[in-house]
C-alpha cells in the first residue's frame, strides 16, 4: 500500500502458504527478531513496536533496534512467533543473523548499559559479551519451546553469519565472527539440539580467504555438530550481479560442494535471494534445476 499499517485488501502471508502448498512448496517464516526499523527517521505506523516497547529501543547508527538483554522484549518476540504459529500453518520459523547488530563505523558497541545495570543490579554475575550471549541463548530456547508447543512439527533453524569465529576453522581469515561481534552462539544450539537446522551464510567464493567449501566442512563436521542436525548452506546467487559479477561456474560448484561434503546424506541448501533465479541470470536456471535432481 505504501503506508505502514494499511491493510493492502489481503493476506499476503495466508496467500504465500496458500500458493506454497499448492506447488509443493513448504513456507518458512523468516524473522529479524531485533531489528525494530532499517530507517530510524521512517515513517512508522501508530501500533509499531517501536512505540509499544519504547523504553526498550535504540538506536544503532540510521536503524532501530530492540534491546535484546530485556525482558520485555524477549517476552514480545515469543508472543509475536506464537501468534504467528497460531494463525498460520507454516512448515517452519527461521531465524535471519542479526541478534546483536554487526559493528560499523560510527559504533562499535551495542548501547546497552542500562540493561546490563539492571542485570548486575539484580545479582547477575556474567561479564558483558557472555551475558549478551546468554540473552540470545534464552531467546533461542523460548522459540524452541514456543514452536514444540505451539505448532508440533513445525521445524525451528537459523540462519547464522558463516564464520562462527576468529580462528575456526584454521585457515579461514575475518574481520568479524558470530560469536564475538553478533554475541551468538550457535555451535552450542547444535550440540544442545536447541535448533532443527541451521543455514550458515556462507556468501564467500570457494578456495579464497573465507573458503566455501572448507567453512561447508566445518559446520558439517562431527566435532562442531555431533548430533548431525542438518546444515543446508545460504549460497548468495545475488553475486552474480553488479558489485561481484560472480562467474555461474562458482555457483554450480557450491552446488556440487554441497552435495559432496555431505554427513550421512542429510543435505540441502538455501539460495539469496531469488532474483537473479526468476530473471534466470547467466542461465543460473537450469544449474540450479540439476542441483535439485
Amino acid at each position: 500500500t505504501g503506508s505502514q499499517g494499511t491493510a493492502p485488501g489481503y493476506d499476503p502471508l495466508g496467500t504465500f502458504i496458500q500458493e506454497g502448498k499448492r506447488h509443493g512448496i513448504a513456507i518458512h517464516a523468516w524473522i529479524n527478531p531485533y531489528r525494530a526499523a532499517a530507517d530510524a527517521t521512517a515513517l512508522l505506523a501508530a501500533s509499531h513496536e517501536a512505540y509499544r516497547l519504547r523504553g526498550n529501543v535504540r538506536r544503532v547508527g540510521n536503524a532501530l533496534w530492540l534491546d535484546p538483554g530485556s525482558s520485555e522484549v524477549r517476552q514480545h518476540v515469543v508472543k509475536v512467533v506464537a501468534d504467528l504459529l497460531r494463525n498460520y500453518d507454516v512448515a517452519g520459523l527461521v531465524l535471519d543473523d542479526y541478534f546483536y547488530p554487526y559493528p560499523a563505523k560510527g559504533h562499535r558497541s551495542f548501547p546497552d548499559a542500562e540493561s546490563y545495570a539492571r542485570y548486575t543490579a539484580n545479582g547477575g554475575s556474567l561479564e558483558r559479551e557472555p551475558w549478551r550471549r546468554e540473552n540470545v541463548n534464552g531467546l533461542i530456547q523460548d522459540l524452541r519451546a514456543t514452536v514444540r508447543s505451539v505448532r508440533p512439527g513445525t521445524l525451528f533453524g537459523v540462519s547464522p553469519f558463516g564464520i562462527y569465529t576468529r580462528g575456526q576453522p584454521s585457515g579461514v581469515t575475518a574481520d568479524l565472527d558470530q560469536y564475538h561481534d553478533l554475541y551468538a552462539d550457535p555451535v552450542k544450539w547444535l550440540r544442545q539440539g536447541w535448533v532443527d537446522y541451521l543455514s550458515p551464510q556462507l556468501y564467500w567464493k570457494n578456495a579464497g580467504p573465507q573458503s566455501y567449501s572448507t567453512l561447508l566442512r566445518w559446520w558439517r563436521s562431527e566435532e562442531v555438530n555431533p548430533r548431525h542436525v542438518p546444515i543446508y548452506p545460504s549460497i548468495a546467487l545475488e553475486r552474480l550481479g553488479p558489485g561481484y559479477n560472480w562467474p555461474v561456474a562458482e555457483i554450480q560448484q557450491q552446488l556440487s560442494l554441497e552435495k559432496a561434503i555431505q554427513p550421512r546424506g542429510r543435505g540441502g541448501f538455501i539460495l539469496w535471494n531469488v532474483g537473479p533465479l526468476l530473471r534466470n541470470e547467466k542461465n543460473i536456471g537450469p544449474v540450479v534445476a540439476a542441483a535439485r535432481g
